[in-house]
């Protein structure tokens, strides 16, 4: 079967699946320390050039920044020549971690940020649920309570666990509203800015 990129920015990135509901209640989350701890990670997202960044900040409601990174992946295709896993590029920000309760083994921590170039594909409205206006701009709630942010400057998913479908939509809510530029592209998001105030180019968007 082919897969357009629309339908696969449907599901969760990084390799850690933001679980249903259900799943919730086997995490347990805990919280690293703070100010050492982020300093490389913030550096890190402070010296990216190639497109605007986005974040909550170092800390978000106690849970400190624990995750910095770029993930760039080719595109794969099947024996027929279908596209398999579009080509991606986006820059990940994660905050606190957590513990995987009995043999699970992996868990993804209780807020990620997903932050893409301008010209990333456009969300498949089989996984919108409803759209709510955050911060100026008309923001897609997915299926699981996630959100996601798409204007002309860039594009972003913002997972937050916090229950069911109605917390995570709160919780990933309030994250919106704590974002703010870190490099210096996305330098003109401050906090009390609209989401859709124009910020620097990129590099990666023909």
């Amino acid at each position: 079967m082919k897969v357009s990129k629309k339908q696969w920015l449907a599901v969760p990135l990084l390799g850690l699946a933001i679980g249903a509901g259900a799943t919730i209640a086997t995490r347990r989350y805990v919280s690293t320390p703070g100010a050492e701890a982020n300093k490389d990670c913030l550096q890190s997202a402070q010296d990216f050039m190639e497109y605007p960044l986005i974040f909550a900040g170092t800390e978000f409601r106690g849970l400190p920044l624990s995750g910095c990174q770029r993930y760039v992946t080719p595109e794969k295709h099947n024996l027929d020549g279908s596209v398999r896993e579009p080509a991606m590029d986006f820059f990940g920000f994660t905050y606190g971690s957590c513990a995987p309760v009995g043999d699970e083994g992996g868990c993804p921590p209780p807020v990620q940020i997903l932050v893409d170039p301008p010209c990333a594909p456009a969300i498949s409205g089989d996984v919108i649920r409803e759209q709510v206006e955050v911060r100026g701009v008309w923001t897609a709630v997915k299926l699981d309570g996630s959100l996601r942010i798409e204007t002309p400057n860039f594009k972003m998913t913002v997972y937050a666990l916090a229950g069911d479908y109605e917390l995570n939509k709160q919780e990933a809510i309030a994250v919106v509203q704590a974002l703010r530029g870190v490099n210096t592209r996305a330098a003109a998001l401050a906090l009390d800015s609209q989401l859709g105030v124009r910020l620097g180019g990129n590099t990666v968007c023909g």
